[in-house]
């Protein structure tokens, strides 16, 4: 069934009776959709034949994926083990198969445990642990709040304790869930290690409040972090010129706070604009060399206003990007009339982000195709 639903390239068998689908050529719409039939078609048969879950990210390690998708399988052997008691082995939750932890001692190091917890009888059991200092010679089951005030006390870092105790409190849970599916805290531990923790939700009362949830954590690894961080900045810097169909010629990076330029990316730009911008340029230095080196004459002062730090800050209040038009003198592009260029820049997607992105665009071509021939025409009119 596996195979003939994603292909045999796609399916792993990873122990006796355990499979691993990794699909890398899915966007998250279209692999949600295709593991989602794959369930229903599994679950529509008369006895059940296996529990499921997936995961899909854009992830620097497979294992990150693996591991998630493997927690949503456990969430799904429980509810079913809920929903049919009829099918359930012996302490089957409790017992840690030699195969599947195996598996996860190749897949990663930052699995720490799996817990299922009962809020309304304040009670907890332990589905799967990894050993470490921290897990170590704890009880696979027992008074879940007891258990949360012990774990803080005793490994979480003193400036986190009381952050951890109270997202983690029953009290909190209860309130928070309740219009949340999952609650995640990030923390140090008191060797130094990072740590997330994850709360989900599995069960309900009749009045809504959160009954049951399950409980996993696992340490973050902090050269994945910067990773993902810079992955996270250049995203978040392209993103917000994604979409607008128009080919740049170079893309730039204002920082508000120091007032310096950075070229981000070298699209098509001239190498003369290129390698002045080769380190980080005051936006002051920058405009006037722009002014000297290629903007024909009697733009300056317009320029100038353009450009201004507040002027752009104010108007892009309102606005996601303003756009300003420029006639460049000849010489530039290797061009023997005068050329024309679109400057636009763009707002952050956040009020944190103490910054501006700037997209330059030659639209020379563009300005001849609307002059159709006709007489000399004042840039501003092109640009209106």
């Amino acid at each position: 069934m596996l195979t003939k639903h994603f292909g045999h390239d796609s399916c792993y068998r990873i122990s006796g009776d355990e499979f691993l689908v990794i699909r890398t050529d899915s966007a998250a719409e279209g692999f949600d959709e295709a593991a989602g039939e794959f369930e229903r078609l599994v679950k529509s048969e008369n006895t059940p034949i296996a529990a499921i879950g997936w995961h899909c990210q854009s992830a620097l390690a497979v294992e990150t994926v693996v591991t998630k998708a493997e927690t949503n399988m456990y969430m799904d052997k429980q509810l079913f083990y809920e929903s049919h008691p009829e099918y359930k082995r012996d302490a089957v939750e409790l017992r840690f198969r030699n195969e599947t932890d195996f598996l996860m001692d190749v897949l990663t190091e930052s699995y720490q445990v799996l817990l299922f917890a009962d809020l309304e009888k304040d009670s907890y059991r332990i589905l799967r642990q990894k050993s470490s200092s921290v897990n170590q010679g704890e009880a696979a089951e027992g008074l879940y709040s007891v258990r949360n005030d012990i774990f803080c006390d005793k490994f979480v870092s003193d400036e986190f304790v009381k952050l951890r105790r109270s997202v983690g409190s029953i009290a909190n849970l209860r309130e928070q869930l309740k219009t949340e599916k999952r609650l995640i805290c990030d923390y140090r531990l008191k060797d130094g290690q990072w740590r997330e923790s994850t709360f989900w939700k599995m069960e309900s009362d009749e009045r809504g409040v959160p009954s049951k949830i399950m409980y996993y954590s696992q340490d973050i690894d902090h050269s994945m972090i910067d990773r993902i961080s810079r992955r996270t900045e250049a995203e978040r810097k392209y993103s917000m010129i994604a979409g607008l169909r128009e080919v740049y010629s170079g893309i730039f990076v204002i920082y508000l706070d120091t007032e310096k330029v950075v070229l981000d990316e070298n699209l098509t730009l001239p190498d003369m604009i290129a390698n002045y911008f080769d380190r980080d340029r005051a936006c002051d230095e920058a405009r006037e060399y722009l002014i000297r080196e290629f903007l024909a004459e009697g733009q300056e002062e317009q320029f100038r206003k353009d450009t201004d730090l507040l002027s752009l800050r104010k108007a892009l209040t309102d606005k996601k990007v303003v756009s300003f038009f420029y006639r460049i003198r000849p010489g530039f592009r290797r061009r023997d009339t005068y050329s024309y260029c679109k400057l636009s820049f763009f707002r952050p997607l956040s009020e944190e982000d103490d910054l501006l992105v700037l997209a330059t665009k030659d639209i020379t071509d563009v300005v001849k195709w609307a002059r159709g021939g006709r007489s000399q025409r004042e840039y501003q009119d092109i640009g209106a």
